[in-house]
């Protein structure tokens, strides 16, 4: 979920990789910028982009939920994400793991308890972006 700082990084390297589909949500003007921050990402890389057609874009964070077999949502640190686990602890299959990725302040363990679905929640928080 989400194309900002952390999204466009593990973007990056889903694609690199090149075995991954991903699908993300968020609005056209961060994903258009997360977009070019994927391409200079794996350009600094060495990377040509061929797999760029592995990303897709959903509107709906639902249907991402109910289609996905593994979910990362890397929040932002000014944006309050809660909502998000909560949509995701409601639609997404009971077997499918949920990492929560952020930086700055926020406390993944306070969302994660909060969230519906402590019990699948693997937090990750980072000082920089991971790439």
């Amino acid at each position: 979920l989400g194309m900002g700082r952390l999204g466009s990084s593990f973007t990056a390297s889903a694609v690199e990789c090149g075995k991954l589909k991903v699908n993300v949500v968020d609005t056209a003007t961060r994903v258009d910028e997360g977009i070019k921050r994927v391409e200079d990402l794996l350009k600094g890389r060495g990377t040509n982009g061929k797999n760029l057609r592995k990303i897709s874009f959903v509107e709906d964070a639902k249907a991402l939920a109910e289609n996905s077999d593994f979910v990362i949502d890397a929040l932002e640190p000014e944006l309050g994400k809660l909502a998000s686990l909560r949509v995701l602890g409601h639609y997404a299959r009971p077997e499918v793991p949920v990492v929560v990725a952020c930086m700055g302040d926020l406390s993944v363990t306070r969302l994660a308890s909060n969230s519906g679905i402590t019990d699948r929640i693997l937090g990750l928080h980072f000082f920089r972006e991971p790439h």
